[in-house]
């Protein structure tokens, strides 16, 4: 749909509101009893009349603060439940009975109830609370199981701590969702306190003053009370606009998952805590020993074995589906091996440390982060022997692999403003910024022009000559195997998995590769 231009969108809301003006001045005077229907005009005066009174602002405010009172105790409440739902099925069924019958409950008897057991000041707070908090968990609940789970892999496989994860990844993925229950919550919530309030009518509140003045038949009073109520809750909005990213906010904020960010909240994700190495780390041994793998029905892996020494990079050459990428899987800690070992230097993969690094098939960016960011996620955030914490250094570090592959202009630039190719690199990026001793390559530089190809290939050539580490490359081009790798392995394309031949690409070029391979390579 096509938006109006930006005068016309302030042009609009005023009009609406004269419209309706003249509608309610002329159904006032079709009406004809100022006592059934009172026209804007008295109205606006006795709103007049109100907000100049002494005790107009302790009147508002103490309802505001009844309101507030119960968001404050929601909110807490609802970011644990919600998040229990949203990241176990077991939480969100467990919970499901305590919040379907919360939603379910009618507002009166929560009312009578709360009027029974609480001093009438407190009647607000606790209806409050019982509306707004199951929208809110919903809302928190049904955005975590939003969240991409290729970008949850992602932060498993570099093992991001609990505050990376949750400031990168959980609340920019969710938020789409929970920004929405937000807003519904403040408004249902508001109207649920006000509403107790003039059922429960505590000494001071706006809708204790709605009801005085329905016992006095002053409907120009309930019109004007009812006037400031939704001016407050109009403010409201407002400041959800502030405070947190909204659709439409300030020019000159970056889009956040198509919504605004304020410019604190942006500035404190950007600089995540990093660590780097004080010297490259030591290539580590990969061996698979006996490894049985499978899905339900389908065996992939069945006593396989496979030794990479420290420092060598092997390629892994087989048919699309043959279980290249269950290899790179199990030697990054993502899959466990039903039988069998896995074991880079004498450890299973989730013990070592720091993780191996890992460039997937597909990039798998962070929408919400720029393209300088997205690198520094892949460096550690914990302090380990050996490693500095240096802002400046990890800056630094990262900037050059930028430069090196071609991607300094777009340091700043988000997912949705590169193309295919820049996403490529920028994933390749992330893996080498990480200082692991094993680097698994998913074929990171497949789909691009021969140009850019040629440029990674050398750029990842030079790479692991002067940082050498212990690399799977999974390819289906021969010249990439041969050109990268020291070592070729040919996969077979028939179930369970097995090496067709193993040899040095010394002894090996293109064409020989596809002459004494040809029916595992050209089913690729």
């Amino acid at each position: 749909m096509k938006r109006p231009p930006a005068v016309l969108r302030t042009l609009l809301p005023v009009l609406g509101v004269v419209l309706a003006l003249l509608v309610w001045a002329l159904w006032a005077r079709i009406v004809g009893r100022a006592i059934l229907l009172p026209g804007p005009t008295e109205t606006l005066q006795t709103l007049h009349e109100i907000v100049r009174a002494p005790g107009f602002l302790l009147v508002v405010s103490s309802t505001v603060s009844r309101w507030g009172v119960a968001l404050l105790l929601a909110v807490p409440v609802a970011v644990l439940t919600g998040a229990a739902a949203g990241l176990s099925g077991t939480g969100a069924e467990l919970l499901r009975p305590l919040i379907s019958a919360t939603r379910a409950t009618p507002v009166i008897s929560v009312i009578l109830i709360a009027l029974i057991w609480l001093p009438i000041p407190q009647v607000p707070v606790l209806v409050g609370f019982v509306v707004g908090y199951p929208l809110l968990h919903q809302g928190i609940a049904d955005g975590l199981r939003a969240v991409d789970p290729e970008l949850r892999e992602l932060a498993r496989a570099y093992r991001w701590g609990v505050l990376r994860r949750v400031v990168h990844l959980e609340v920019p993925g969710s938020w789409p969702t929970v920004s929405s229950a937000i807003a519904g919550t403040v408004g249902m919530s508001w109207k649920a306190v006000l509403a107790a309030e003039v059922l429960s009518i505590p000494a001071f509140g706006i809708g204790s003053m709605l009801q005085e003045s329905r016992i006095y038949l002053d409907t120009a009073a309930v019109l004007a009370w009812t006037l400031i109520a939704v001016f407050a809750a109009y403010g409201f909005d407002l400041l959800l606009v502030f405070l947190a990213p909204v659709q439409g906010g300030r020019p000159g904020l970056r889009l956040w998952n198509g919504r605004r960010e304020s410019r604190f909240w942006k500035r404190w994700r950007a600089r995540p805590a990093v660590t780097v190495a004080a010297t490259p780390p030591s290539p580590a041994e990969v061996v698979f020993k006996d490894v049985s793998f499978g899905f339900p029905g389908e065996e992939i892996l069945s006593s396989f074995n496979l030794t990479v020494k420290p420092g060598e990079v092997c390629a892994l050459l087989g048919p699309s589906g043959c279980g290249k990428t269950t290899l790179i899987r199990l030697a990054s800690g993502l899959l466990r091996p039903a039988g069998g070992a896995i074991l880079l230097d004498g450890r299973p993969p989730r013990q070592v440390r720091p993780a191996p690094a890992v460039a997937f098939q597909d990039p798998r960016l962070l929408p919400w982060e720029p393209a300088r960011v997205q690198v520094l996620l892949g460096i550690p955030a914990r302090r380990a022997p050996g490693q500095a914490s240096s802002r400046s250094a990890a800056r630094t570090h990262v900037n050059r692999l930028l430069v090196e592959l071609g991607l300094a202009q777009a340091s700043e630039r988000y997912p949705d403003e590169l193309s295919g190719g820049m996403k490529k690199r920028l994933n390749v990026a992330r893996a080498v910024a990480h200082p692991s001793g094993l680097l698994l390559l998913d074929e990171p530089f497949s789909h691009q022009d021969p140009t850019t190809h040629a440029e990674l290939l050398s750029f990842a050539s030079g790479l692991l000559q002067r940082d050498p580490r212990t690399t799977l490359l999974v390819t289906h081009d021969p010249h990439e195997a041969l050109t990268l790798a020291d070592r070729v392995v040919v996969l077979s394309a028939d179930r369970p998995l097995r090496i067709v031949a193993d040899s040095s690409s010394k002894d090996l070029d293109s064409a020989q590769l596809l002459q004494l391979f040809p029916d595992t390579l050209l089913h690729s």
